[in-house]
Formats: C-alpha cells, sequence, structure tokens
C-alpha cells in the first residue's frame, strides 16, 4: 500500500514539475499584448494545473496518518481541498488581471469557499 501512495505523490509531483516548466515557457516566449486568447487561457490551466498539485501534495503531506484513515481517504480530502484553493488562486488571478480585484472580493470568495468545505465536512 505504501509503494502505491509513493508511486501516486510521485505521479502528482512529476505533473506539477511538468506545469511548472509549461508555464515558465509561456512566460518566457510570449507576448501578452499580441498573443490570441488560447495562449492565455493555457497559461491559466498551467498555473491551475500547478497549484492544485503542489497544494495536493502539501495538503495530504499535512494531514495526520492516525487521524486521516487510508491512503486514499487522505488523498480524496486533499484533492477535494486543492480544488477549493485552485479555483481560489485562478479566479483571484483573472480578476487582478482585469483590474476587478478589490479585498472585499477576495474576502467574499474566500469565505464562500471555506463555508463550501465547512458544508462537506459537516
Amino acid at each position: 500500500m505504501l509503494e502505491n501512495a509513493q508511486r501516486q505523490l510521485n505521479v502528482y509531483a512529476l505533473v506539477m514539475f511538468l506545469f511548472a516548466v509549461a508555464f515558465v515557457a509561456l512566460i518566457t516566449t510570449v507576448d501578452p499584448y499580441v498573443t490570441g486568447k488560447f495562449t492565455i487561457v493555457l497559461a491559466y490551466c498551467c498555473v491551475a494545473g500547478f497549484v492544485f498539485c503542489l497544494s495536493t501534495l502539501l495538503l495530504y503531506m499535512v494531514r495526520p496518518k492516525d487521524h486521516g484513515g487510508l491512503h486514499y481517504q487522505r488523498l480524496g480530502h486533499a484533492n477535494r481541498e486543492a480544488f477549493f484553493v485552485t479555483i481560489f488562486v485562478v479566479v483571484s488571478l483573472i480578476l487582478s488581471s482585469h483590474g476587478l480585484l478589490y479585498w472585499w472580493i477576495e474576502a467574499t470568495l474566500f469565505f464562500a469557499l471555506v463555508s463550501f468545505e465547512l458544508f462537506f465536512l459537516t
């Protein structure tokens, strides 16, 4: 079982690295004022994939083994929370790029995602 868990976490780390390399390649080679919408969406997808994998790994490592139960349960909880963190980061970046990010919008989005997560925990 530990071999499967370690293998899955290694896959997350590899995918995270690939998304980071793809994002750096996009940022260094593409002019955002000249390129089309597809390239901008691709950059946001790379950021979303990187944040999802990174936060999944971090949330899985932080979760205690004795309280979490099985590996797949811990990974499932980490995936769900990482999905919410990814939504938070990507929406914040999109709002910031359009000049619409204010502190109350950020706080509202954060509290909406926290309340949504608390709904699933109860």
